[in-house]
Formats: C-alpha cells, sequence, structure tokens
C-alpha cells in the first residue's frame, strides 16, 4: 500500500484515464506547492502521516476536498523551435511574477544567455514553470491566461542551429564538449511510439570529431513525423 500516481485527460467525450502507477507524482515535486494550497496537503505528507503518523492520516478526507482550499494551474515554459538563447526577457517574467497568483517558479538551467534549448514537443522538452494559486477562481483564470500568452509571444529571443547543428545537443564536461544526437529509422519511429512505448535505443548518428549517445526511442519518435505527436495527446491537458 502507498502513493499511487493516476492521471486523467478531459477530453470532448469526457475524462479519459491516462496511466495509473503505483509511484508518487514525478516532475521533481515542482507541483508540491500548489497541491498543498489547494488541499491543506500533498501526497507527500499523507504519504508520511500514513507511515509514520497513523492519526494524522485517519484525520484526512476520504476523497479529495470539495469545495478546494485554493483554485492552483501549472503553467510549463515552452520553446517553439530549437536553437541559442541571445536574449531573456526579463521584464515578461518579472510581469508573471507580479501577478496575484502567482507562487513561484522553476527555471531550468538551460534558461540563460548562450545556452542550447530544444524545441518543445512534450512533457520531457519543457523547460521550466510557473505555479499559480489564488482563492478566486477568476483571478487564477485572468492569471493563466496573461501567463500563457507571455509565454507564447517568447520569454526569450534565440538564434536558430546552422544545419549541421539541428538535432545535436552540445554537453559541455570537464574534459571538454560533447556532442550528442540520436537517429530514428522509419520501421522503429512506430515502433517505439508513445502508444507502445518498446524500449528499443534510437540508433546513433555519427558525428565527426565529436561523441554520439544513443537516446530512448520514446524520446526520438516524439520528434519523428512517423508516430504520434504528442501535442494531440496533451490537447486537454493544462499546460
Amino acid at each position: 500500500d502507498g502513493a499511487m500516481h493516476t492521471e486523467v485527460m478531459a477530453t470532448p467525450r469526457g475524462p479519459v484515464l491516462v496511466e495509473v502507477n503505483c509511484r508518487l507524482h514525478g516532475g521533481e515535486g515542482i507541483w508540491l506547492p500548489i497541491a498543498s494550497q489547494c488541499l491543506g496537503y500533498t501526497q507527500v505528507t499523507a504519504l508520511h502521516d500514513a507511515c509514520f503518523a497513523p492519526d494524522a492520516f485517519a484525520a484526512l478526507p476520504a476523497t479529495p476536498r470539495h469545495p478546494l482550499l485554493k483554485h492552483g494551474a501549472w503553467v510549463t515554459i515552452r520553446s517553439p523551435k530549437e536553437g541559442t538563447i541571445t536574449q531573456i526577457h526579463e521584464a515578461k517574467l518579472e510581469t508573471i511574477r507580479q501577478l496575484p497568483s502567482f507562487v513561484g517558479e522553476y527555471l531550468a538551467p538551460c534558461i540563460a544567455v548562450g545556452s542550447r534549448v530544444r524545441k518543445t514537443v512534450d512533457a520531457t522538452t519543457v523547460h521550466g514553470c510557473f505555479n499559480l494559486c489564488h482563492a478566486e477562481s477568476e483571478v487564477l483564470e485572468s492569471d493563466y491566461k496573461l501567463a500563457q500568452q507571455l509565454i507564447n509571444d517568447g520569454l526569450f529571443d534565440m538564434e536558430e542551429p546552422k544545419a549541421d547543428e539541428r538535432g545535436v545537443v552540445p554537453v559541455t564536461t570537464a574534459k571538454g564538449e560533447l556532442k550528442l544526437t540520436f537517429s530514428v529509422t522509419a520501421s522503429d519511429a512506430p515502433e517505439n511510439s508513445v502508444w507502445k512505448l518498446s524500449p528499443k535505443l534510437g540508433r546513433p548518428e555519427p558525428i565527426p570529431s565529436s561523441h554520439s549517445m544513443p537516446v530512448l526511442g520514446v524520446e526520438a519518435a516524439a520528434r519523428s513525423h512517423a508516430s504520434p505527436s504528442l501535442r494531440v495527446v496533451r490537447r486537454g491537458w493544462r499546460f
């Protein structure tokens, strides 16, 4: 017995169960402040109480609190294309930070001038997030729309990669820079799509004077036109 992670997608035909896993919700815990403010407890505190404070666990509601203490939203930082950041629009970031519902943020290390960012195509290629919470749903909705608009307009400017740099991710190490890449054949793409989740590895594509590393086929397939688009899968999610 323990925590369970469940994902349900809101679609035009009703709620659809996406997955159920016997674990805590992931995302490095960046969602915890939202759950704490909206419910008064989190999966983590509930799991702790189940193991070490049975009386506190028994006092938790049998179903999620309704109405919520506050309304919350998680807004991801996205990039419309691949490239190197040349400028960060601090004024836009500050506008989001001054929203009445702003709780906190996480900016990935790549959000810095001179850093390379990948095009956002799924949950693994977002570059951070903003946590929003407010007691009034109207305030949250207004802040959510403004934050999304600012992100869509662009929080940073980028220089597009050269033709031979597309799909290549440079990684700086103590011994120098490594250039990582991958490729997927037409037959691999559907087999490794998000629908089957086959554990195959993408085939490494060699780059002169550098090192290549294979990447999980699931990630590679997400970038392939031959496989279903994760954007369609996630259309009903609030990202």
